[in-house]
């Protein structure tokens, strides 16, 4: 059954709406899943979201991509890591190639570091959508593994939380204004932080 099967044509027209489309997860054999595109990505003239500079087009950063070389192949590959959904990453940089080519990428992806190794650990296995239903991407793929629930994954990413870094300078009273998060979800987060931390040694 194709990819494409799996999905009902209501729930890709909803998406289609919202501005997204629908791509294979981009696994060794091609068949593990799905991403979610934003749909201007695929007009070569459109303008990347996620650059600052405005005049760059896919075509651009694209043309960029395969020609860069060394250093500044990196700092231009972890912009797009670390400033563009992690779905649309991977439409503009293959997980081979930013696995191939991790030990030099790291330091230039930032507060997103943690999800990609986290992916590069899972990419290769059939993906589990985990309970998740309402967006499966690859964001939420992560907020799942990580232990919370789909309603809290939920308000992450609705916040447009991507990383533990951007967690972990909030205080309780900032996470209890964010949107749909709730007590429960706050104390699952703290939960959570606390098992993050080492452990003080005793004196």
């Amino acid at each position: 059954m194709s990819k494409r099967a799996e999905i009902s044509d209501v729930e890709l027209e909803r998406f289609r709406r919202l501005g997204y489309l629908l791509r294979a997860w981009p696994s060794p054999d091609g068949s593990k899943g799905r991403i979610y595109v934003r749909i201007e990505l695929e007009d070569p003239s459109a303008h990347p979201y996620f650059l600052h500079d405005k005049s760059t087009t896919v075509r651009d950063l694209r043309v960029r991509l395969r020609s860069a070389r060394g250093r500044e192949w990196c700092q231009l590959a972890g912009k797009v890591l670390r400033e563009a959904r992690p779905d649309d990453s991977v439409f503009f940089i293959p997980i081979q190639q930013i696995q191939g080519r991790w030990e030099q990428l790291s330091e230039y992806v930032g507060s997103m570091r943690e999800f990609w190794l986290w992916l590069l650990g899972v990419w290769n296995q059939p993906a589990s959508r985990n309970g998740y239903r309402s967006f499966d991407s690859l964001l939420a793929r992560f907020w799942k593994a990580q232990g919370f629930s789909t309603w809290t994954t939920n308000a992450l990413l609705h916040s447009g939380i991507r990383s533990w870094a951007d967690i972990e300078p909030l205080t309780r009273t900032d996470l209890l204004k964010l949107p749909y998060l709730g007590k429960g979800g706050v104390t699952r987060i703290e939960e959570l932080l606390n098992l993050r931390r080492p452990a003080k040694p005793i004196v």
